[in-house]
């Protein structure tokens, strides 16, 4: 949204007349893997000036999900992006996360097994605004809770924010679930964001690339990518690839990637897609030599 909120709350700033805005939609990707699905939405808003990418992971064996929205502007302004969620009951909360409970919807969907879903902002920033504030949603009362930014962005700027969503059971305390999360630093934040979960038994890394032109060089030739672009690292992993999903336990490292030249654990290469001739170059010249992007891939190596 454009303009800054001064001395309004966050919704009422936001918040329009409901109007139609005609906007653009697209699916760029969703796979399987043997522990995670990944999805990929894109929304663009030409009008308003952004490109919103929003990557859905969901966490099979521990059944969480975590939720990355990428949002790249496409003209210089000033604008404010919110990260909303809702929910009935807050029951405890603490540094940028809040352990909810819904009752139902209206008459539908009543929550009788007592499952509470924890919602965590895990990305830190002294910018960001994060807070509560009381909203109508379904004829009910619910309460919203969000993170906010307001800065002047320029074209190709991106903005990224990052939120888990954990369902448990009230027996489970949230405190415990939230200390498995964090921020990885990446060489290209916030274009591109990694998350490190532990639960006891291994590592695993989380990588989303927000910018998708990253990889592409400004000359007209192909292979139009280049993995020295494109490379992105997150902590012990890197790759050019637009996902990655990395576990370590122990000596064994398993891994799923897509969209991707090259796979690095450490100093060991656990992929590389080979050398090949590119033709039909635009600018009419001969072979180029280049390496071509594997759709996606998964597999496991021992580190020795």
């Amino acid at each position: 949204m454009e303009g800054e909120r001064k001395e309004q709350s966050l919704w009422e700033f936001i918040r329009n007349s409901g109007a139609y805005r005609p906007v653009e939609t697209q699916l760029i990707n969703f796979l399987t893997f043997d522990d995670v699905d990944y999805s990929r939405t894109r929304l663009e808003d030409k009008e308003m000036g952004y490109q919103w990418d929003r990557v859905v992971i969901y966490h099979k064996p521990d059944q969480f999900f975590i939720v990355v929205d990428a949002i790249k502007t496409l003209r210089k302004d000033f604008f404010t992006h919110s990260n909303l969620w809702h929910t009935q009951h807050i029951l405890t909360q603490g540094d940028q996360w809040f352990d909810t409970e819904i009752d139902s919807i209206g008459k539908y969907a009543a929550n009788k097994n007592e499952n509470r879903l924890l919602i965590y902002f895990p990305v830190n920033e002294p910018a960001r605004t994060y807070g509560t504030f009381a909203l109508k949603r379904h004829w009910q009362d619910e309460t919203t809770m969000f993170e906010t930014i307001s800065s002047t962005y320029y074209p190709g700027d991106m903005e990224v924010f990052v939120t888990v969503l954990f369902p448990h059971k009230k027996s489970v305390p949230a405190e415990e679930l939230v200390k498995r999360f964090s921020v990885i630093e990446t060489d290209k934040f916030p274009s591109a964001v990694g998350i490190k979960y532990t639960n006891g038994k291994s590592t695993e890394i989380l990588g989303i690339k927000g910018d998708l032109q990253m990889d592409y060089r400004k000359q007209n030739f192909r292979p139009r990518y280049s993995y020295e672009l494109g490379k992105v690292t997150y902590g012990p992993f890197q790759t050019d690839g637009n996902f990655l999903y990395g576990k370590v336990l122990g000596k064994k490292v398993h891994w799923a990637c897509s969209n991707m030249i090259k796979v690095k654990y450490k100093n060991h290469t656990l992929h590389e897609s080979m050398e090949i001739s590119f033709g039909l170059q635009p600018d009419g010249a001969d072979l180029r030599s280049g390496r071509a992007k594997w759709r996606y891939w998964e597999d496991e190596a021992e580190i020795k």
